[in-house]
């Protein structure tokens, strides 16, 4: 009688350790879950805002291109014009208004340069600052992974520990439970 109410005993308080270690995993997990779920919302947000950077950028990119290539038809047109003016004032039938529109056609190429190379500037800033962007964006990424990695490491480790902690607990009511039966089986072997 003594032995059973011993192995129940025994047995409840293995059941107790196992119920807990199952509550402490279930909280483990939900405690990693929450906070997966809540650096996940972290990066959607922070994903949203360097999209809208990058859109923004790239319309800015696309105006620059657009300007550029105006600056270049621009350019090219009054290159054309220009030249067409020297050659009419080449012959020997120049007159001063030949000579007139040739140096507005100079000046008008020369501040068509100057919008180009602005223009071209621009597009290597805009580019420039696409690609920092995107440097920063994937060193941002790859440090949210490295955390995630880290945290599920912590949590794995915690988990480990407390299994240990219940397989070494159990060992000892085990070895506690066997001795327990040899005295009982001695006392009533003595008796």
């Amino acid at each position: 009688m003594e032995l059973q109410n011993l192995r129940a005993s025994s047995n409840s308080t293995i059941e107790q350790l196992q119920a807990a270690n199952q509550v402490r995993t279930e909280d483990l997990k939900r405690e990693h879950s929450l906070a997966l779920e809540s650096e996940l919302k972290a990066l959607e947000k922070q994903l949203n805002s360097l999209n809208l950077e990058l859109k923004a950028t790239k319309d800015d990119l696309s105006k620059a291109k657009a300007s550029l290539d105006a600056a270049r038809s621009e350019a090219e047109s009054l290159t054309k014009q220009r030249d067409e003016a020297l050659t009419a004032a080449a012959t020997p039938k120049a007159s001063p208004e030949h000579l007139e529109e040739i140096a507005r056609l100079t000046s008008e190429l020369s501040r068509s340069k100057d919008d180009l190379h602005v223009a071209t500037d621009m597009l290597n800033l805009t580019k420039a600052s696409l690609s920092e962007m995107s440097r920063k964006h994937g060193k941002e990424l790859e440090d949210a992974a490295k955390a995630r990695a880290e945290e599920t490491t912590k949590l794995r480790a915690v988990h480990d520990e407390d299994i240990t902690t219940f397989a070494t607990q159990k060992s000892e009511l085990s070895i506690k439970l066997s001795d327990l039966e040899e005295e009982l089986a001695t006392r009533k072997a003595s008796m």
